[in-house]
């Protein structure tokens, strides 16, 4: 073992199918990917292991529960996309139980964590989806499902040295890393405070309703975790950063669980309740969530245009505000940023101007991704890139944002806030 290299096993999660013949896709991939991690491990002296579904779990544990947290366990997520079915239109589809779990293993470990692998017989990788475009290109393999088993041996011993190749330059950077502060049971806490507050609203409902389609940015600091004191007169300090600018309109209330400001709630025609068109709220013991109406439909229009920089100067105003309150209240330091996009199905992202537009998101909501944030202190926008980049790819732009250069958000320079 090498040095100061700890003892912990990495841990591959394979996500299969079986639609296709499990010899040429489902038990080719595991036993590829078996011999890879065995060879990958033996070089970098540390012990990988390669698991699915349930299985190495005592009784009968629930699949999807199980499968979710394995997948949050895992250090590389590994993941069968070879087209398995076509849509009315021709589409060429890959297994939709593999894409649920990709998507959830892009939020929970991102790009640099994640495998795709595809027997190109059925179809060839410039055909994934669109939301795929902008990972490289899947490892790739060519094996019908009546090849003999001489052909078959060679495509799979071929295909382990491609595995082996992506598995250790993974590896080498978990190796390389240093290690995480805080730990990583910290982050745990983190996110799934987050996932909680934003699955459930339940135990603490938001006081004011944001009118959709709306931006939700909600932001835990890692101190908050210590339920630190917040007193009501430092919180009340603090309330001028609330809103999204100096001359905005302002409604303030608090409870015993929380403090909100937002825009005077209007009525809104064939709809019960008042809206408010943003929303700034503080939640014991540190937990923010600020919501921002992104657009609004113009007469009977079927789509509702919505430019892509004006979400962008959403996210970082918000990020921005919930930094220096947090501050103030001496919540700064490392926290856990997540976003969505609510109420979209009718929204399209479009660029600098009304016309040059993406495609109809054609989705009630779309996460932004939940990522670290290793110092919560404005400005922030140059560390929301991954959260903007996402936002454009939900949009059907395959390049990212344009308002980035050289790693910058040029954002601030161009008064976008």
């Amino acid at each position: 073992m090498r040095n100061n290299i700890p003892t912990k096993t990495f841990k591959i999660f394979y996500s299969w199918q079986s639609d296709r013949e499990n010899k040429c896709c489902k038990d080719f991939i595991r036993k590829a990917a078996d011999a890879a991690a065995e060879r990958v491990s033996a070089h970098f002296g540390v012990p990988i292991s390669v698991e699915a579904d349930t299985e190495g779990v005592a009784g009968t544990p629930p699949i999807n529960e199980t499968i979710l947290r394995k997948i949050d366990e895992c250090d590389i997520f590994l993941a069968d996309m070879t087209f398995v079915a076509a849509s009315g239109v021709g589409k060429l589809l890959p297994n939709p139980n593999v894409m649920g779990e990709y998507g959830y293993a892009l939020k929970s470990k991102g790009l640099a964590r994640i495998l795709l692998a595809m027997n190109t017989a059925f179809g060839p990788p410039e055909n994934l989806p669109f939301d795929l475009h902008h990972l490289r290109h899947p490892a790739r393999y060519t094996l019908e499902e009546s090849a003999p088993d001489g052909q078959r041996r060679k495509a799979r011993s071929d295909f382990s040295a491609i595995l082996e190749r992506n598995i250790s330059i993974a590896i080498e950077e978990l190796l390389k890393a240093p290690e995480t502060t805080p730990s990583t049971s910290r982050w745990g806490e983190a996110e799934e405070a987050i996932s909680r507050f934003l699955h459930s609203r339940v135990a603490t409902p938001s006081p004011v309703l944001v009118k959709d389609p709306k931006l939700v940015v909600c932001v835990i600091p890692i101190a908050s975790l210590d339920h630190p004191r917040l007193s009501a007169a430092a919180v009340k300090a603090t309330r001028p950063q609330f809103p999204p600018s100096i001359d905005a309109r302002v409604q303030d209330g608090q409870d015993e669980n929380q403090w909100w400001s937002s825009d005077p709630p209007r009525h809104v025609v064939n709809k019960p309740n008042r809206e408010a068109r943003w929303s700034f709220r503080l939640v014991r013991p540190g937990l923010f969530e600020v919501a921002t109406t992104i657009g609004e439909r113009v007469g009977d229009d079927p789509e509702i245009v919505v430019l892509g920089r004006d979400i962008e100067r959403h996210l970082v105003n918000a990020v921005d505000r919930v930094a220096t309150v947090a501050h103030q209240l001496g919540l700064q330091g490392p926290a856990l940023i997540a976003a969505n996009l609510e109420g979209i199905e009718d929204v399209e992202i479009h660029r600098e101007r009304p016309g040059a537009g993406g495609r109809r998101i054609r989705r009630p909501s779309a996460s932004l991704r939940t990522f670290p944030i290793q110092s919560l202190t404005a400005p922030t926008a140059d560390a929301l890139a991954d959260m903007m980049e996402s936002m454009w790819l939900i949009g059907g732009w395959d390049d990212g944002s344009p308002f980035f250069a050289d790693g910058r958000w040029i954002g601030y320079e161009s008064n976008h806030t």
